[in-house]
């Protein structure tokens, strides 16, 4: 007996699966970029090949994701989820350490000088920094919940394809059981 699974939608619109293989295709693309980047930096300093190697170890969590949408494996797609908790944690934090300090450099409490132009004021530059590490903190969240939707359709889909295999009925009797277990 097949049973039909209920296609969900991300926003209403794209396939939910489609949407988690977007994400994660631009992920991997995005560390590849930054592991590139940072070669690149690494044949001018030394110092910059374990951040290049450590980008490149990043990109394997994302592939596993892929993977695990593809195979329908809900194994392989757990530890890209406990990073993403991770950096969501990190960059929230970061997020509430800006806007602790926007708010010190409003009432003047502390000083600085933003690093990027002298003609920038400090509040400017902060505030800036603070907008756009409240927006990326964002995305992630939103990143991660579609991403978590997706893990959890496939665990339903796997379970739900399990149950059906372990389930034999006794063409006899009438009656229905469960395999026998091994001992």
């Amino acid at each position: 007996m097949e049973y039909e699974y209920e296609p969900r939608y991300c926003f209403r619109l794209v396939p939910l699966q489609i949407c988690c293989k977007l994400f994660v295709i631009g992920d991997i693309l995005l560390h590849l970029l930054i592991c590139g980047f940072f070669v690149k930096l690494a044949t001018l300093e030394m110092v910059f090949i374990p951040f290049g190697v450590a980008q490149l170890m990043l990109t394997l969590l994302p592939t596993l994701f892929y993977i695990g949408i593809i195979n329908e494996s809900d194994r392989l797609m757990i530890p890209m989820l406990v990073a993403r908790i991770i950096m969501m944690l990190i960059v929230g934090t970061v997020t509430i350490l800006t806007w602790i300090a926007f708010a010190l450099l409003l009432f003047s409490l502390i000083h600085l000088e933003s690093p990027i132009s002298k003609r920038l004021s400090p509040s400017t530059y902060l505030g800036l920094q603070t907008i756009t590490t409240t927006i990326c903190w964002i995305v992630l969240i939103l990143e991660g919940s579609i991403l978590q939707a997706g893990y959890k359709y496939i665990k339903r889909r796997m379970v739900q394809r399990n149950a059906e295999e372990e389930f034999t009925p006794f063409v006899n009797g009438g009656s229905s059981t469960m395999k026998p277990t091994a001992v």
